[in-house]
């Protein structure tokens, strides 16, 4: 993987914005995958799904989180802004 270069982004977390550190931290396959920090806690690590482009999944989480899919929706969709700047 050539950048793995963090970031931090924006997305709304039930109509308020949030901030997130982003850190793409491996590829397999063609699949990036990204980790997830909010106040330097990983939180999960998300990736595209490879079915449905513009859909994003939970690679990894701790058990016990509950992490809504509008969430990461939200924040792949900032990653997709992000890289196409």
């Amino acid at each position: 993987m050539s950048d793995t270069t963090a970031f931090k982004i924006s997305y709304s977390n039930g109509g308020s914005l949030q901030q997130a550190r982003i850190q793409p931290c491996c590829r397999e396959d063609n699949i990036v995958d990204y980790a997830v920090y909010v106040e330097d806690k990983l939180l999960f690590t998300i990736a595209r799904d490879p079915a449905r482009y513009r859909h994003w999944l939970i690679a990894m989480k701790n058990a016990d989180d509950e992490i809504s899919d509008e969430i990461v929706q939200s924040i792949g969709r900032e990653i997709d802004n992000r890289k196409t700047r």
